[in-house]
């Protein structure tokens, strides 16, 4: 699907803005420079989660502009806050997040290595809004499954599977709870809402943050309905599949759910 993708590249609309998405990749990387340096000494990323975070940022800045990496920098500052919520009760019950948060590069890869690629497709092709709309899509499904389960562990009153809508204990894998949901569709609407005044979504418009939410909301329970069938018949295929796969998988999802809405709005 990958490789399919790149059929749709236009040699000539990249030559065409080589000089502006160079100055962005440079630009870029100063600025990511120096905020994987201020996150790395804050604590909040590993030195692989910076390398990787310095690389990713840049390409999201060098291809999809300054607005799309103000909305990556919304999603990094609703996820690490949202990690940090109730840190100590979530340590304590051992469902926190390891070493405090500390976000690594497969992390990074997996939430944000489909939202660079969506730039990439945006600068290059013709369909620039629907990959515009995917990119903001992904982060906002990457937010959403962050917020709900972080926030789910500490205030879900009563978690239950997406499968069987059997009660279980926080933290469990494919565990939902109407508290994480609504966090995390607060925070999604929160980067669609950020987009849409940026002006990302082009002729897309308020529909277009609306089905942001609503690929955000897809993906994310795809990956729940994936959690939980791990303890289920299907759990010795589904254990093969660790946490950042399907973080990757849930982006990629919500990515290609805003895409195939948003045909749909403008056909």
């Amino acid at each position: 699907a990958f490789l399919f993708s790149l059929t749709a590249l236009d040699p000539g609309k990249l030559s065409g803005h080589a000089d502006e998405i160079l100055w962005n990749l440079a630009f870029g990387a100063a600025i990511n420079l120096i905020i994987s340096g201020i996150a790395l000494a804050a604590g909040t990323v590993k030195p692989s989660g910076a390398v990787a975070g310095l690389v990713i940022g840049t390409a999201i800045y060098g291809f999809g502009g300054w607005r799309a990496f103000v909305i990556l920098l919304l999603f990094f500052v609703l996820g690490t806050g949202a990690t940090r919520v109730g840190y100590e009760r979530k340590a304590a019950k051992k469902i926190a997040q390891a070493e405090g948060g500390r976000r690594g590069a497969r992390h990074a890869i997996a939430n944000c290595g489909v939202p660079a690629f969506m730039a990439f497709l945006a600068a290059g092709t013709a369909h620039t809004d629907l990959f515009m709309a995917a990119l903001v899509a992904a982060l906002a499904t990457a937010v959403f499954d962050t917020v709900s389960s972080e926030i789910g562990q500490v205030y879900g009153k009563t978690p239950f599977l997406i499968t069987t809508f059997r009660r279980v204990a926080p933290g469990t894998d494919g565990a939902v709870s109407i508290e994480g949901t609504l966090a995390g569709l607060a925070a999604a609407a929160i980067l669609a809402l950020a987009s849409l005044g940026l002006g990302m979504m082009g002729t897309l418009g308020w529909a277009g943050a609306a089905l942001v939410v609503a690929a955000a909301f897809i993906g994310t329970t795809v990956e729940s309905y994936l959690g939980a069938l791990s303890l289920g018949p299907a759990s010795e295929m589904v254990s093969k599949i660790d946490n950042d796969a399907m973080n990757f998988a849930n982006t990629l999802v919500g990515a290609l759910a805003a895409m195939a809405l948003g045909r749909l709005v403008l056909s």
